[in-house]
């Protein structure tokens, strides 16, 4: 059973480089990109708009974590009749992203949008997309139709500032262009000469138990079925190190841990307050944004998870520390 110690430790997790990760016992097979030079992954940085040094390979090819389209769903009432006939599919303290629009509750488990990195669905008649970065920790989720074009993403095996780079899957690769999670815009291709933006969507991070008292005509997502649950309880992630160009790290004497989990909430006036995930001395499965489980206000302004020294990278000029002080 997965507690909340384990799964904050999946949080703070980095995917793992190609080396390190077997699918069922067999390497897979590269596509586009040869895990180390940028050039080969078929991008048109002709237009890139941030330093280069700071877009690096991951270590694996595109669309290595296969993005999730079109999810199956089960009501979460239906979720111990899973557990019960194919083994534990979900728990109640399983941490989940959880998302409403439009009168439908969906839950999107961890331990699923690990194994994906991004998960294409629709939600109350809007397409959007969840994602996950395991090097920075961070999780948001964006309207998928840009433009009036209903986008399809996934994980372009690229990283800017150590965050994850989505592309928009298109049949002409000169067509694709390359969007940041945490900048919340294209970095290079046709999206950014249009001035495409990526607009993030209200969310809550918390546990499957609570997110159910909130929301109980809630859906959950399943996986992929050629994974089967028992892949779903394993975790695609390496040792916890801070391998890739970020710039700029937060100074050494700020009141949060660099390596922290923050989570940042949009005002009215478009600045970003950040609050730690929790304290030292604060229960772990209470995250600041469902600290009163009886406190069952929806959560109506756009909020992002992440790192603070990635969150500080990308938007250090337009937040506001809320709280906070280092672990000791």
């Amino acid at each position: 059973m997965w507690g909340w110690m384990v799964t904050l430790g999946l949080l703070l997790g980095i995917a793992a480089p190609v080396w390190l990760i077997l699918i069922d016992g067999k390497g897979l097979k590269p596509s586009i990109g040869d895990g180390e030079n940028v050039d080969s992954y078929r991008f048109d940085l002709s237009n890139l708009t941030v330093p280069q040094h700071l877009v690096v390979a991951a270590g694996v090819p595109r669309n290595y974590w296969p993005a999730l389209t079109d999810p199956r769903a089960v009501a979460i009432d239906m979720v111990p009749q899973f557990s019960s006939m194919q083994g534990k599919f979900l728990v109640p303290s399983d941490i989940v992203i959880g998302v409403a629009i439009n009168g439908q509750a969906r839950a999107y488990p961890l331990r699923i949008v690990l194994w994906h990195e991004v998960v294409n669905d629709t939600l109350g008649g809007v397409p959007i997309v969840v994602t996950h970065s395991g090097h920075t920790g961070s999780m948001a989720v964006f309207d998928r139709t840009i433009g009036g074009e209903v986008l399809t993403f996934a994980g372009s095996g690229l990283l800017y500032n150590a965050n994850l780079l989505l592309f928009d899957q298109r049949d002409d690769h000169e067509s694709e262009s390359l969007w940041s999670q945490l900048a919340f815009q294209p970095i290079a291709g046709p999206a950014v000469t249009r001035g495409d933006k990526l607009m993030p969507r209200p969310c809550v991070v918390t546990n499957l138990e609570r997110w159910q008292a909130r929301h109980p005509d809630s859906t959950v997502i399943r996986g992929d079925a050629k994974y089967g649950d028992k892949r779903y309880n394993t975790s695609p992630r390496a040792p916890d190190s801070l391998i890739y160009p970020v710039e700029p790290l937060p100074d050494a004497d700020t009141t949060l841990d660099p390596r922290g989990l923050v989570v940042a909430r949009s005002d009215a006036a478009g600045t970003w307050i950040v609050t730690p995930w929790h304290s030292p001395k604060t229960d772990l499965g209470a995250p600041p944004i469902d600290l009163k489980p009886e406190d069952f206000a929806p959560i109506t302004q756009p909020t992002v998870h992440a790192r603070w020294f990635a969150w500080h990278a990308f938007h250090a000029a337009d937040s506001r520390i809320i709280g906070g002080s280092k672990q000791p």
